[in-house]
């Protein structure tokens, strides 16, 4: 019989049990979990209000910007003919295309200038730009024009630009097109290769020459700022 005094006999338990260890372990990893617990509460919440602030301003700012573009679009309507075998009588169906001329050379030059935006504690970069675009269209002609049944509509031909987020822009687009001062609106088409943008119409026809052109832009954006390289010399 173990003659040692209780307290003795108690404490020796605990420092040789297993179990006694295991518990001590366990309810030192709980203690533990609960400040993690709370940090990454913490950090999922700033997380989540950062996206908010960002989404809030960048609506209200501009959101990222790809400029494509100018390019010429002119509509051609191709005729087909189907004759019926039993009637015999011919029947004419009119399909609407658009061709695209895109340029022969663009210029692109422009300065950024980025900007911090502050609301709360978080903060969002943000961009101003200046673009410049100029170049040239090469005269235009289309080979498969020459089919006595695709006619080019040089009424309705427009030249558009793309632009993925029109509430950055912070001034009328305007542009000199052969010497001619024209104004763009915003949206465009369908069947065009963007879905925003803005177009404007000019007056074409198949004797058209060489084609210069000159515009600036002026936009706000963030998450970043693309051009797509539509010229042939870009």
């Amino acid at each position: 019989m173990d003659e040692r005094p209780f307290f003795e006999r108690v404490g020796s338990w605990f420092k040789t049990s297993v179990t006694v260890k295991l518990f001590v372990i366990g309810f030192l990893l709980l203690l533990l979990m609960i400040p993690v617990s709370m940090v990454n509460e913490l950090i999922n919440e700033r997380q989540y209000r950062q996206r908010e602030v960002e989404a809030e301003i960048t609506r209200d700012w501009g959101n990222k910007q790809v400029v494509r573009g100018p390019l010429i679009c002119v509509p051609t309507e191709h005729k087909t003919f189907i004759e019926d075998e039993e009637t015999g009588e011919v029947s004419e169906y009119v399909n609407t295309n658009n061709a695209f001329f895109l340029p022969e050379e663009l210029r692109i030059n422009g300065t950024v200038v980025p900007r911090e935006l502050n609301r709360d504690i978080f903060n969002v970069t943000v961009y101003e730009t200046e673009i410049q675009l100029s170049g040239h269209f090469k005269p235009l002609h289309l080979d498969e024009w020459e089919d006595e049944h695709i006619t080019p509509r040089w009424d309705k031909a427009q030249i558009v630009m793309g632009i993925t987020d029109l509430s950055g822009v912070q001034d009328d687009i305007n542009m000199n097109l052969a010497g001619k001062e024209l104004s763009f609106n915003p949206g465009v088409s369908q069947n065009l290769p963007f879905q925003s943008g803005v177009s404007s119409p000019i007056l074409l026809s198949e004797e058209t020459g060489e084609i210069d052109f000159r515009t600036k832009l002026e936009l706000q954006g963030s998450n970043g700022l693309e051009f797509a390289p539509l010229g042939k010399t870009t």
